[in-house]
């Protein structure tokens, strides 16, 4: 099925940045990456696990497509990332899997609408959960991908919308199982009203903004993490990332030489100044998102001086963890001794996570509470962020960090 012109999951890009649609329309259409494919079948799995109401670390794959172009290993990985999405779901409500939202109607468009991995019916409470298997990008549920999709799914369920506006909670739920050091699954509530006057208003706005032959280009953060197809070669966002990196240091002739900008960008960040320091934060995601697109751009295209290579790999067993168990305990060493399980494989107790999708489920409340004061949450690694924020500060700065050393 093609995809909409404004569909939702663009709409972190398109709602910001209005020349996105006609420049990604004006671009070639490109392969499908191995980890968009990866995403892909994992939703795949979970969409079969949720029809057919078997969990996915049982369900046959079989038939699924693309699944023969990863081996078991990874297999096994998308069972677990779409198990954490299917225990959360299924806990619940009337759960819908993999069914169609259009926001359109709502916001009189013809080209906005999609599909919603987990639409959870219950009363007074329409719940959008949305599967993310990436663990590069760090997703937020209140993005307006799953705003609309709920947006849609208002639509559909509830007649009248939006002169008649239900008194419901609209749950918007991300799960993201694979990105390193956050809770995997995070949920933001809001009310009907607020969801329906946010579509009238701002999205009506900015998908009309798209309409227009001028359309203006406004680089940000949402270059990267929506993945915009125009990023690789936007001008603006071009512009934008090298005068944020010119703008840390006095004004130089531009361009410079090599040798000249190499020993400002290594500048001991003790020599800068706390207005510099302060610039560099606010623009380091957009110099970083800018860069990385350079480099996969120049992955897919030939560039004089550089070629592709093979990066660094692990070796890995040809067949699955059982059939290499069966294998080897056929196998002697040269002392005569039998090759045994204990040899060959280590045991590794469960994460708190991981014991709660286990034993959670078969555990009346009490006992699965003396499991629960079992376990802690440390507090998360010191880590910058804006005074908007909505975290508690730490204390100094100088007082929670380890002070700066250069090396020798």
């Amino acid at each position: 099925m093609s995809h909409a012109r404004l569909a939702p999951s663009k709409a972190k890009v398109w709602m910001n940045c209005a020349a996105s649609i006609s420049r990604a329309e004006a671009l070639p259409d490109e392969p499908q990456s191995g980890v968009a494919w990866w995403g892909t079948v994992c939703h795949a799995i979970l969409e079969r696990a949720l029809l057919r109401q078997i969990h996915p670390m049982d369900v046959d794959v079989t038939g699924i497509e693309g699944i023969l172009d990863f081996d078991l290993e990874e297999q096994d990985e998308m069972r677990r990332t779409a198990a954490v999405a299917y225990d959360y779901a299924i806990l619940e409500g009337s759960v819908v899997a993999e069914s169609p939202s259009n926001p359109g109607v709502l916001i009189v468009r013809d080209d906005c609408w999609g599909t919603v991995d987990i639409t959870i019916l219950s009363h007074g409470r329409l719940e959008i959960v949305d599967l993310k298997s990436g663990k590069g990008v760090l997703c937020h549920p209140d993005d307006p991908q799953l705003k609309l999709y709920a947006l849609g799914k208002l639509g559909e369920h509830y007649p009248g919308v939006p002169e008649n506006v239900p008194d419901i909670d609209v749950v918007l739920t991300i799960v993201q199982p694979r990105y390193p050091g956050e809770d995997p699954i995070r949920s933001t509530t809001i009310s009907a009203e607020q969801l329906i006057t946010w579509g009238l208003q701002e999205v009506r706005a900015a998908a009309a903004r798209t309409d227009a032959p001028d359309a203006p280009a406004h680089p940000g953060d949402h270059c990267r993490e929506g993945f915009c197809r125009a990023r690789y070669t936007c001008p603006e966002l071009a512009s934008a990332a090298m005068s944020a990196a010119q703008g840390v240091f006095t004004p130089v002739p531009v361009p410079e030489k090599d040798d000249t900008l190499a020993q400002r960008l290594t500048m001991d960040p003790a020599t800068l100044s706390e207005d510099q320091i302060r610039f560099i934060l606010r623009h380091m995601d957009l110099i970083e998102g800018w860069l990385t697109s350079v480099r996969r751009y120049a992955l897919s295209h030939p560039t004089k001086g550089y070629k592709v290579v093979a990066g660094r790999s692990m070796r890995k067993w040809k067949v699955s963890d059982s059939d290499i168990v069966r294998y080897l305990t056929e196998l002697s060493t040269k002392d005569g001794e039998k090759v045994s399980e204990d040899m060959i494989t280590v045991k590794k107790l469960l994460s708190p996570a991981q014991a709660e999708k286990r034993l959670r489920p078969n555990m009346d409340v009490n006992t699965w509470g003396k499991v629960h004061a079992l376990i802690t949450k440390p507090p998360g690694a010191p880590t910058l962020a804006p005074e908007t924020d909505p975290r508690p500060a730490l204390g100094n700065a100088a007082e929670v960090f380890s002070p700066y050393e250069t090396e020798n």
